[in-house]
């Protein structure tokens, strides 16, 4: 198999399709003459930064920065803030619109170096991982390195695709997986693939055609279309970004009569292993060439020439090697360890106790702010969960869920804060990035942040800290803002709903006093007192300086006295 630019700039190649663009067949050769025009429009810099959402665009911008010596940096997102958090590691930035510009404005002549192909060891490739913090964390590969996985992968699948066969891409071709099946596999093999975007199943429906190779991620295959019954058949599915639960691998196969491969893997190894699913219990098989052996952890260590040479790569995953296959059966992370109270709390370990839950399907488990210790969970709940949050509210949901885990878990291992949703977010490759999910927790303008909550039968008292950019301060008043007596009675009525479950309208208040202002930046307890034979609730906002600051009582209809 020969090289990805020396495929590129084979005579015999030149004239072959490499590429669709809507309806528009592109070759070898329109390829690689632009990107000779876009090489030689590009400044000096060496360290240039490509994000497109098309991957025509890309892998010319990909062949014109590896052909006049640069490094290619590639972001995993577009947005302002990401690009502004890395832009020590690039000197030019170019999307689509800069590359069309480019190659719209400049009509340099570059020479031809078909023969001149560079060294593939010496074109690097600069992704980013998340890392544990968050952050941004640089991973560079070769061209080499990269190069040699799909040497090692394609006899493994070729034999399964039949003549013609496309590949279309639904995950980003700006992480290594999308870039390696995407666009270096097809180019490496003479397969055509497909450069529109579509990240959505309902993109694509009427254009897949039979035998087609499917580049997605658990997320795709976790929401399958109900349309995709009529499409037609692909001959592969390929899945990475994380493991596939059985049961979506199962309803994949399903609808698509072929059962979808899963890559193990990361950035900075690139594949690992494989697996199909054909029953619930399915090991990682290695991918030729790869060895594998624990640490003193049960951690898996790998060695393979696509990844570090002759050295071992030590990853973070905990799992069990069948010594006669070399196969492996994974058992988590052993990384995601926090410290809270000073305790050590395995995130891994939450989650499992709410998965195990019969009201739970899904489940992450995180610190959602550096400065506030407080652990957080994002529950997708079942059936049957979602029937307990509509009777109990979100607040004794929460609760609910903390007196399971407290079966297992020391009180520090105990979500503080909650949020049901229904779907938990992830990325184009299907994985859960933290900047992604602490979004999940990012403040409302509408809310105060509850910074403790004790409760009994019938009290529970509330800390809150009452922020600045809440928007009712807004007008109220300008130069001395204060928080309205009428957000005070709202909170009142809406925190006793959730946790009593009083309804979410009272019939009457009295004995309703406000006594001192409500400033913005200060942190007030609300108690709240529930008298269940009397339909009431006493409610009271005091703090250690001010003592009482407004107090009421909230009566609903049916009130007897």
């Amino acid at each position: 198999m020969t090289g990805f630019l020396t495929a590129l700039y084979q005579t015999e190649h030149q004239d072959s399709s490499q590429c669709i663009a809507g309806d528009r067949l592109i070759t070898c050769k329109e390829m690689t003459q632009d990107a000779a025009l876009l090489a030689a429009s590009l400044p000096a810099e060496k360290r240039i930064a490509v994000h497109c959402q098309s991957a025509h665009l890309f892998t010319i911008a990909l062949i014109a920065i590896w052909q006049r010596g640069s490094t290619v940096i590639l972001p995993a997102t577009d947005k302002p803030a990401y690009l502004g958090s890395i832009e020590d590691q690039f000197d030019l930035f170019l999307d689509d619109a800069a590359i069309e510009e480019l190659l719209r404005t400049r009509h340099a002549v570059y020479p031809d170096n078909s023969s001149e192909t560079p060294d593939p060891a010496c074109c690097f490739a600069v992704f980013f991982t998340s890392g544990s913090t968050g952050l941004p964390k640089p991973v560079t590969k070769t061209l080499e390195q990269i190069e040699a996985e799909v040497t090692i992968q394609d006899p493994l699948w070729s034999p399964m695709i039949p003549a013609g066969a496309r590949i279309v891409g639904l995950v980003s071709h700006q992480h290594i997986y999308g870039l390696i099946f995407r666009v270096i596999w097809p180019v490496m093999s003479g397969r055509i693939f497909t450069a529109d975007p579509v990240p959505f199943w309902e993109m694509m429906q009427g254009d897949l055609k039979h035998g087609d190779v499917l580049i997605t991620s658990p997320a795709h295959l976790k929401n399958l279309h109900p349309g995709l019954v009529d499409v037609a058949r692909p001959s592969l599915i390929f899945s990475s970004g994380g493991p596939l639960d059985y049961e979506h691998a199962q309803a994949a196969r399903a609808m698509f009569a072929t059962c979808p491969i899963e890559i193990y893997g990361s950035t900075e190894t690139g594949g690992i292993a494989y697996r199909r699913q054909t029953s619930a219990e399915t090991d990682w098989t290695p991918l030729p060439g790869v060895t594998s052996r624990l640490n003193d952890k049960d951690c898996l260590a790998v060695q393979s020439p696509h990844i570090a040479g002759a050295d071992w790569y030590q990853t973070e995953d905990k799992a069990e090697i069948e010594p006669a296959t070399g196969k492996f059966h994974l058992l988590g992370r052993a990384d995601r360890i926090v410290k809270i109270e000073g305790k050590r709390v395995s995130l891994n370990s939450v989650e499992r106790r709410l998965i195990a839950s019969e009201l739970v399907s899904e489940a992450a488990v995180l610190l959602p702010d550096e400065n506030d210790r407080r652990l957080g969970a994002i529950v997708v709940l079942t059936s049957a969960g979602y029937a307990r949050l509509e009777e109990l509210g979100s607040f004794r949901m929460g609760r609910l869920l903390r007196r399971a885990i407290a079966e297992f878990e020391e009180d520090a291992a105990l979500p503080q804060r909650w949020r049901f949703v229904e779907q938990i977010p992830t990325d184009s490759q299907g994985k859960r990035p933290l900047h992604l999910l602490r979004t999940v927790f990012a403040p409302k303008p509408t809310e105060p942040d509850i910074l403790e909550t004790v409760q009994t039968d019938d009290q529970v008292t509330l800390t809150l800290s009452i922020r600045e950019d809440l928007i009712y301060f807004v007008g109220h008043f300008p130069g001395m803002p204060i928080l309205p007596g009428v957000t005070q009675l709202h909170w009142a009525t809406s925190y006793a709903s959730s946790i009593f479950g009083t309804p979410e309208t009272t019939g009457e208040v009295s004995q309703l006093k406000f006594r001192k202002p409500i400033l913005p930046g200060h942190i007030v307890t609300l108690e709240l007192r529930r008298d269940a034979s009397r339909q009431k609730v006493k409610f009271r906002y005091f703090s250690d300086g001010d003592g009482d600051l407004s107090s009421g009582i909230l009566k609903y209809d049916g009130d007897p006295a």
